[in-house]
């Protein structure tokens, strides 16, 4: 970890050179012992240059000594140049007053500029007193108040840690962007919260994160979400300015961004890295001009993030025609970068980005997040072991109910992959289960996501618990169901009593472990059973994920066989124990055999197998061997049976003779007896029918009288529902008749108003004719007013491009012309009614200059730096590089030159009177010109 300083003092060696070691020994008093001061601290025979600029990284803070010669020092610039890059808290201390400040500006003019905004510390030999100025300076490098002395924590909090991650950054940089160097858990969250840090009640931060601080702090969150990012910018290399810039801004807000500029790696395939960006983007960017509407790559990217469904989001970086813009893009609302005439302009679309990217932000997520998933189940066969389950399970569906109706709608794939997830066994095998740490997350859930990819089915917390199901029991179930354990080591897991649990939890079930080292642990701090293990490094190779996980497989793969077994004994075992040991769960014939033999054979294999998988196969070979004993002690009870039967018929063949003889007559008296019997049965049977007869007729005629009375209820109650009816109806009638009388009445009522609404009618329609009069009048002078507007901004903008580009100016003032021309024949306004507008007048100059002089705009041989109107109107002088000013007249195009100085003319003006201008020059003079007599005097 590196030594970090409170300030480092950057100052003039001749005029503050004692000043600067009294100062350090003065702070140094008053609790301020880390001052970095080159005279001190730079050891001989090191390079001096690189120990000062490694000092200025680490400080904190940057005290700048202003004096003469360190505003002419070439050693000061360059150490007041890095502190601005790496984005430091500047403190300017005014040692010695003097110098020459316009040298100094010609020399470092951002440095001037950036160290005269900020509020100096005034600590003048015998001019300021010194303990004032100490105190003031010792209070501000402690982060304190400077007027009451009171803590400000939350300003060094945030220092502190604008140096920390500068420096892991610089390291970073060093290191030439390896993955090992960004930050992982708690340190990567921690720096993203940083960077949307804002102080309440606007405080202004006391420093800025720099682009190497957004850029480390982005790729940190990138590479923790598998390289997945929130934004693909999609654009043309012509357009490769407002694209960087764009892109700044975004990871300024800690938002993701792929760019192929900085995305594709060394080797990777072009149009594949392409294709997976978009892929892996919840949002893309489109940067929209003549180059990218006509450039084959942007167009099959634009084709295939609407094909995905994707959030497209078009940003105007440069004017095009409407036909060129790209089909998908034409009923997009565009953000316009084209009309920024100023930052605040710039500012302003920023913001409109960043409220369309934070709109529905989850919704795209988690559509980026199965479709990502989709597509590599799709290209792996349809692996099922990339299927969902879960908590990640019920949050798709619940995702994919939502999506249907959404405007950017689930892919066919989305829908596929899901129904899949949802159709597969809801306990499958698990090859692996995962213990880590949830300050590991990142790395954690990079080795699911590999596992998976290779085949294995793994129990992870953050796809594997499904919300409102008891946490510590599936944790558990998970640890049964799986065939090896593997535990991600790190300092915080390695004290974790929730990883203990589970690592005690799987050595009771005697299962395979396998250690991964993720950071470096204290070896003391390692739980027993762990510490028996030899780890896997994934630190190895330079931190090469892939390269350390193939030795990760190889593990996994050893003895695959005996691994399943255990598991799937362990699992049935555990259930049989759970049940009561219910008899029915036990294994049996070749399973059993099977069983035991492993149990033969794996005896002192690892993992070996544990007392409940042994209890349950002796139990299932006892429960066979009686069985067996049963079926053979039924078998001997069946053989004496047979003999018994076989000496019962030798005694009973020497009486059968008697018996035939008896049965013989019994079977005679038998018979008499059954038909007398039959019958008996025949009678009883007509009888009955008889019976069943009558009984019938008797119900009949029950249910006729009761149909009988019910029908006299009816008449009954029918005969009075009609008494009343017809009372009722008398009641109406007289009711209506007064209802006739009463209609009558409001008729004529109706009749008189009627008349008065007519009257009221034909005078609106008087008003209403007066009103259009007055709207069509107001409507021509509204449209008036709109074409004048336009005229005014077309002229304002042709004057701004004039100053730069004459002959844009020129064609932008005619093609406002022409628009004018057709806008005022549309709305019929006579073209005098425009001339008249004020604003028309740089439009119609510009285009009489240009008819006048079509082949040279202006005459000038170099830029032009301005132009002004006389008071009439009539005429302009115009300023240029090439040491010239001329005066225009409008109304025939010609030019009077104006030569006598020998440098460039900035400005030149009429005086009010319009027969006079004067010039200011870049050779130090000014001059009064008699356009009469075409003399000029110098004003020196």
């Amino acid at each position: 970890m590196p030594v970090f300083e409170d300030a480092f003092i950057s100052y003039g060696r001749s005029d503050s050179k004692a000043f600067v070691i009294a100062l350090k020994e003065q702070l140094k008093a008053r609790g301020l012992g880390n001052i970095w001061l080159d005279l001190d601290d730079i050891p001989a025979a090191t390079d001096w240059q690189g120990r000062i600029d490694e000092a200025i990284g680490r400080s904190h803070q940057f005290i700048y000594v202003i004096s003469p010669s360190a505003m002419a020092s070439p050693y000061c610039k360059l150490e007041l140049t890095l502190a601005r890059h790496y984005g430091k808290r500047i403190i300017p201390l005014l040692h010695v007053a003097g110098g020459d400040s316009k040298a100094w500006a010609a020399i470092d003019p951002e440095g001037c500029t950036t160290v005269r905004q900020l509020n100096w510390i005034w600590c003048r030999d015998g001019l300021d007193e010194a303990e004032q100025y100490l105190e003031k300076l010792t209070r501000t490098l402690s982060y304190c108040d400077e007027q009451t002395g009171a803590a400000q924590a939350h300003i060094q909090a945030y220092v502190h840690q604008h140096t920390t991650l500068l420096t892991q950054a610089l390291s970073w940089e060093r290191h030439h962007r390896q993955t090992h160097y960004l930050l992982v858990g708690t340190e990567r969250q921690t720096a993203e919260t940083w960077l949307q840090t804002r102080f309440a009640d606007g405080e202004p931060l006391p420093c800025f994160p720099t682009d190497l601080h957004c850029e480390y702090i982005t790729e940190s969150t990138k590479n923790a979400n598998n390289l997945m990012t929130q934004v693909f910018l999609c654009h043309s290399d012509q357009d490769q300015a407002p694209a960087e810039q764009i892109r700044r801004s975004l990871l300024r807000q800690g938002i993701t961004v792929w760019n192929y500029r900085t995305d594709i790696q060394t080797s990777q395939d072009y149009n594949s890295a392409i294709s997976q960006g978009i892929e892996e983007a919840d949002n893309v960017v489109f940067l929209l001009s003549p180059a990218s509407a006509q450039s084959r790559y942007c167009q099959q990217e634009l084709a295939q993030a609407l094909a995905l469904n994707k959030r497209v989001i078009p940003v105007l970086a440069a004017a095009v025609e409407p036909e060129q813009v790209p089909e998908g893009l034409r009923n997009l609302q565009h953000i316009d970068l084209t009309d920024n005439t100023q930052a605040s302009d710039y500012v302003a679309d920023e913001s409109q980005l960043l409220r369309q990217l934070n709109t529905d932000g989850t919704y795209f997520t988690e559509h980026k997040t199965w479709l990502v998933q989709a597509l590599k189940w799709q290209r792996q066969q349809q692996n099922p072991t990339l299927l969902l389950r879960g908590y990640n399970l019920r949050r798709a569906e619940t995702w994919l109910k939502v999506a249907r109706t959404h405007r950017h709608p689930p892919t066919a794939l989305h829908e596929q992959f899901i129904a899949e997830s949802l159709r597969q066994p809801p306990n499958p095998a698990l090859d692996v289960f995962i213990s880590y740490s949830r300050v590991d997350s990142d790395f954690a859930r990079r080795l699911n996501d590999a596992l998976q990819t290779q085949g294995k089915c793994t129990w992870f917390d953050q796809e594997s618990i499904a919300t409102g199901t008891d946490f510590q029991q599936e944790i558990y179930r998970g640890i049964e169901s799986s065939d090896v354990f593997v535990f991600v080591l790190s300092p915080e897991a390695v004290n974790s009593p929730f990883c203990a649990d589970e690592v005690e939890y799987a050595q009771g079930l005697n299962k395979r472990m396998v250690t991964v080292l993720h950071r470096a642990i204290d070896v003391g701090d390692l739980h027993p059973v762990l510490g028996k293990l030899q780890w896997l490094d994934f630190r190895e190779h330079d931190g090469d994920f892939q390269a350390n996980f193939a030795g990760l497989l190889r593990t996994l793969d050893t003895d695959r066989e005996h691994l399943e077994t255990h598991t799937r004994l362990l699992v049935r075992s555990g259930e049989w124990d759970r049940r009561g040991r219910d008899e029915s769960l036990l294994l049996r014939g070749q399973d059993l055999q099977t069983a035991e033999t492993w149990l033969t054979t794996n005896a002192a294999v690892e993992p070996q197998p544990t007392g409940l998988q042994q209890e349950y196969i002796r139990a299932g070979r006892a429960r066979e061997e009686a069985e067996a004993a049963a079926e053979r002690k039924l078998r001997r009870g069946m053989r004496l049976g047979v003999l018994a039967a076989t000496a019962g018929i030798v005694v009973a063949a020497g009486s059968g003779w008697l018996a035939w003889t008896q049965q013989q007559k019994a079977i005679a008296s038998i018979k008499e007896a059954d038909e007398r019997i039959a019958q008996a049965d025949t009678l009883v049977n007509e009888a009955d029918q008889k019976v069943a007869i009558a009984t019938q007729q008797a119900n009949a005629a029950t249910q006729q009288t009761q149909q009988a009375k019910r029908d006299q209820q009816k008449a009954v109650a029918a005969a009075e529902d009609a008494a009343a009816a017809q009372q009722t109806a008398e009641t109406r009638a007289r009711e209506a008749d007064g209802k006739a009388q009463t209609a009558a009445v409001a008729q004529q009522q109706a009749e008189a108003k009627a008349k008065a609404a007519d009257d009221k009618a034909q005078a609106a329609a008087v008003r209403a004719r007066d009103a259009d009069i007055k709207t069509a009048a107001a409507a021509k002078a509204q449209r008036l007013a709109q074409i004048g507007t336009r005229v005014e901004q077309a002229g304002t903008a042709a004057l701004a491009r004039f100053e730069f580009d004459q002959i844009g100016a020129l064609l932008r003032a005619i093609k406002a012309g022409r628009g004018l021309e057709a806008a005022v024949a549309e709305a019929g306004i006579p073209v005098k009614a425009i001339a008249e507008y004020p604003a028309a007048s740089p439009i119609f100059a510009l285009q009489q200059l240009q008819a006048k002089s079509p082949n040279s705009p202006l005459a000038h041989t170099a830029s032009v730096y301005s132009a002004s109107f006389n008071a009439t109107g009539d005429a302009v002088v115009t300023s240029s590089d090439d040491g010239t000013a001329r005066v225009w007249d409008l109304k025939t195009g010609q030019s009077i030159p104006l030569e006598g100085h020998t440098a460039s003319i900035n400005s030149a003006s009429f005086n009010a009177t319009g027969d006079a201008v004067v010039t200011a020059s870049y050779d130090g003079t000014a001059r009064v010109w008699n356009l009469k007599t075409g003399q000029s005097t110098p004003l020196e």
